[in-house]
């Protein structure tokens, strides 16, 4: 269970119940999302494709064709119409947090702190709520 968690532009950062530290990302632009994964894995993506069908295709050819699929980083799923939705959990918990900390304008610098990503994940996320209050 989440002990803490705070929505940074697209990203999310949970603070576990164990202090564990996970980012996630929601895309804005789940194609933007479904172009990262295809040239990922060394697929061209043709203008003409649509959401729905990269994300098929994806689906398709990585994940037996089911609604449902992990490729990497990645979660698709293709709901019953089509809608296509993309979710990019990060298994470098630390690139994720750089990633958000930019979005968040948090300039402080983890390593000059000599922050483990337990720390740096909490003052984000302290930080980001502080700017709320």
């Amino acid at each position: 269970m989440a002990k803490k968690s705070e929505i940074i532009g697209e990203y999310i950062v949970t603070i576990d119940d164990n202090d564990s530290v996970s980012v996630s990302r929601i895309y804005k632009s789940t194609m933007a999302a479904l172009k990262e994964i295809a040239e990922a894995n060394g697929i061209e993506v043709q203008k003409t494709w649509t959401t729905q069908h990269l994300g098929r295709l994806l689906l398709s050819q990585f994940c037996n064709g089911d609604k449902e699929g992990t490729i990497g980083e990645y979660t698709i799923e293709r709901e019953a119409n089509n809608r296509i939705n993309v979710i990019r959990t990060y298994s470098t918990t630390m690139d994720g947090l750089r990633e958000a900390a930019k979005v968040a304008r948090y300039d402080e610098d983890p390593k000059e702190n000599g922050w483990n990503t337990q720390n740096f994940g909490r003052h984000l996320v302290n930080y980001v709520q502080t700017l709320k209050n």
